[in-house]
């Protein structure tokens, strides 16, 4: 297995959201070099607290990254009826070039893998994080 720790994590929402829910949010910084989250996402889960207010806060994460993404890097992608917190990531991560988009959303998902980005969710932390317990 390709160790992930030399690669970056670009966060939505939605792998901050339910990591943070069901209290494994320290998996990313355990699992990856880094963790860049675009501001689109802060705003959404800044809006979620609204209505959830124990919703975290990643401003509050000093492990975490937080990134500028243009509306003009936005633009630039495929014709997509992403919501911006996602379209934000995959922006981001075009612009790096390198490291892994967490996306649960399938249709993110299926954007950036076709732009050949690589894809975690959820599900994929939980087992890539087993195949590292089992190695140490």
């Amino acid at each position: 297995m390709k160790s992930l720790r030399n690669e970056v994590a670009i966060c939505d929402t939605s792998c901050l959201l339910y990591l943070g829910r069901i209290g494994l949010l320290d998996l990313l910084p355990a699992m990856f070099k880094g963790v860049v989250v675009p501001w689109q996402v802060v705003v959404e889960l800044d809006m979620g607290r609204f209505f959830r207010p124990d919703t975290l806060d990643p401003r509050k994460l000093d492990w975490l990254s937080l990134t500028e993404v243009s509306r003009y890097e936005m633009e630039n992608l495929p014709p997509n009826r992403l919501g911006i917190g996602e379209r934000a990531v995959i922006a981001y991560a075009l612009s790096l070039d390198s490291g892994f988009v967490c996306l649960d959303d399938l249709l993110a998902r299926r954007l950036a893998s076709s732009l050949g980005l690589k894809v975690i969710g959820i599900a994929g932390f939980e087992s890539k994080w087993e195949m590292i317990r089992l190695q140490l």
